[in-house]
């Protein structure tokens, strides 16, 4: 009788699962059409929970959902890194026009306050310097501002980390758990913003 081995990890199997890093071992059924359909809708599901549980708590105690995660209660959550992607997805899907980091530039060329008018200024000696017309410098602005504000969403977490680390600093905690506690805050504080934007 052979012994038969993880094909991840090489451990011996004493079962369908590697008791060491949990990998399945693979048989016939497991590529049934029915079979497919399950983990289909499994992922589906348990995709809800997690989702349904952790914005639950992102949006109404983004506090409460950093605790929990940090003391170890991580199954029915969806990790951090997941939430961040997930979010940017769902609003460069939903709310592309919303930016937290970034005004139109019909804030700043048509706005009627002393800044909106001193950067109009701006913009339009800027204009006659390289005799491009005012609407050719709010489309370059246009797009150079959409891509600098994603790159300072990628930025600004990790800085609002440090900024937590420097604060509670007296906490002596690891810089990751300041990490998760900074994606859950600016999540919960991008939601609220852009939600208000819309209203």
């Amino acid at each position: 009788m052979s012994i038969k081995t993880c094909i991840n990890c090489k451990a011996v199997l004493h079962g369908d699962y590697c008791h060491v890093c949990g990998e399945k071992v693979v048989s016939p059924t497991d590529f049934s059409f029915i079979k497919l359909a399950e983990q289909t809708v499994d992922v589906f599901t348990h995709l809800d929970s997690k989702l349904f549980k952790s914005f639950k708590l992102l949006l109404f105690k983004p506090g409460l959902l950093s605790t929990i995660y940090v003391e170890g209660l991580r199954k029915p959550f969806m990790k951090p890194v997941q939430i961040f992607i997930l979010v940017n997805v769902l609003f460069f899907i939903l709310l592309s026009d919303v930016d937290i980091f970034r005004k139109p530039s019909s804030w700043w060329f048509d706005v009627t306050s002393d800044m909106g008018l001193n950067i109009k200024a701006i913009a339009e000696r800027k204009a006659t310097e390289l005799s491009r017309p005012i609407n050719e410098i709010a489309l370059l602005y246009e797009q150079k501002s959409k891509s600098i504000a994603k790159a300072i969403v990628l930025i600004f977490i990790p800085l609002l980390g440090l900024i937590f680390s420097v604060i509670f600093a007296r906490k002596k905690m690891q810089i990751g758990k300041h990490l998760i506690f900074a994606t859950h805050f600016f999540h919960s504080l991008y939601w609220s913003w852009s939600h208000g934007q819309n209203c």
